[in-house]
């Protein structure tokens, strides 16, 4: 299943075993090493609310009603996995990185992206800049960092002025 990243900030978070809610989704954790989703940043439902990560393969099932874990225990701290206190740290996010082409040629800042559930591979992303939008498939990554993300707009390129057709995202 694909799911669109805006989609997903304050879904809540289910545990199975306890039939509880665990928290809600405060975003998608982007890894641009591997250019795909890791997990989630969570706030739990304690008192205090605590921020949290779930691992992608810890998620049992995830639509657009929420996502459900099997047990609190797959709920982490964040200083668990090295990879996520790092991506934290350094404040990466997938929304709002700029985008460039090969040629270094800004072409705007990501606002979304859709990946796919179970891998968590990205396979589009919507880039705007004022009244110019784009959306480009996994295949036109040609590099990506904690800065930036370069596509090959040599390929298949989707350019409209301040519209986007919904049918159009349907092309990749």
């Amino acid at each position: 299943m694909l799911l669109e990243l805006s989609k997903l900030k304050g879904l809540p978070l289910g545990i199975m075993d306890e039939g509880r809610r665990g928290g809600k989704i405060l975003r998608a954790l982007f890894d641009p090493e591997q250019v795909k989703i890791i997990g989630f940043l969570i706030k739990t439902e304690s008192f205090w609310g605590q921020n949290k990560i779930v691992a992608l393969s810890d998620v049992i099932a995830i639509d657009g009603s929420g996502a459900v874990v099997n047990s609190s225990d797959d709920i982490l701290d964040i200083r668990d996995i090295v990879r996520v206190e790092r991506i934290l740290k350094d404040k990466i996010k997938l929304v709002g990185l700029r985008a460039y082409d090969k040629k270094n040629n800004f072409l705007g800042y990501v606002y979304d992206g859709v990946a796919d559930s179970q891998t968590g591979d990205l396979v589009r992303f919507y880039v705007k800049f004022l009244f110019k939008k784009y959306i480009f498939g996994r295949s036109q990554v040609v590099k990506a960092d904690n800065k930036k993300i370069v596509f090959d707009t040599d390929s298949k390129i989707i350019n409209k002025e301040a519209e986007i057709l919904p049918d159009a995202a349907e092309a990749f």
